[in-house]
């Protein structure tokens, strides 16, 4: 897990420096969004107690010492808790609402939790192709099924869906960009021109023409003409 975030944090050209042990600092390096990240890693059997636990206090201690560096650090700075589980499925529903409850913790930094299993890490890749990976992996339509039938069936989409609540700066989730056609360019291609005709014909075939509107026009000035009454009353008992 700690090689795939320093690769996904790389990409998007962040800097690390380690704070304490298992602990890692991201920090922008030529960015123009201002953002930092504490990154911790624990067991399952940490979550009700790490947030008071004296390996987090060693942890916050190696952060100040970073307020130095970063005047703008404190209300731009977001931990993000990677929790390994053993089984996926089962921990996580028997954990929501520990996780919950550390997500939403009093504490200032804004907070992630981000669980997962050493069988949701499979298949991503250690290089430059990481972002394309994930794309892809959230963009199979079948593996979304998969998901929204069991949001744990298949652990390596459920880690690229959570990476992508999980990390802000990943943006909105990805979609397949579909070329825009004209309504023209559409038609055609899927109607031939004496299908199109056809259809004119249909679509026009109950409308008066032209050479009809001109007798109305010359009926209706004819103060003489005694049908053009009649035919006033044949619309309004149409109308009714």
């Amino acid at each position: 897990m700690k090689a795939l975030l320093e690769n996904i944090f790389s990409s998007f050209s962040f800097s690390q420096e380690t704070l304490t042990g298992d602990a890692l600092f991201f920090f922008p390096a030529e960015r123009q969004r201002v953002e930092y990240y504490i990154v911790c890693f624990i067991s399952k059997e940490l979550i009700n107690r790490y947030l008071s636990s004296t390996e987090f206090e060693t942890v916050l201690e190696a952060f100040k010492q970073k307020q130095a560096s970063f005047n703008d650090i404190e209300k731009n700075t977001s931990l993000l808790i990677c929790v390994q589980m053993s089984d996926l499925t089962a921990d996580c529903i028997s954990l929501k609402y520990e996780m919950l409850k550390m997500e939403e913790n009093d504490f200032h930094f804004k907070k992630y939790v981000l669980p997962y299993t050493d069988s949701s890490l499979i298949g991503f890749p250690s290089d430059d192709t990481i972002l394309g990976n994930i794309n892809a992996r959230v963009n199979d339509s079948d593996a979304f099924n998969r998901y929204f039938a069991n949001a744990y069936q298949d652990e390596p989409y459920f880690l690229a869906i959570q990476l992508f609540l999980k990390l802000p700066f990943l943006g909105p989730f990805p979609h397949e960009v579909v070329p825009f056609h004209p309504i023209n360019e559409i038609v055609a291609q899927s109607i031939t021109s004496s299908e199109l005709q056809a259809e004119y014909d249909l679509a026009i075939s109950d409308f008066v023409t032209d050479t009809d509107w001109d007798l109305v026009q010359r009926n209706a000035l004819d103060p003489g003409n005694d049908n053009f009454e009649q035919f006033l009353l044949n619309f309004q008992a149409n109308e009714s």
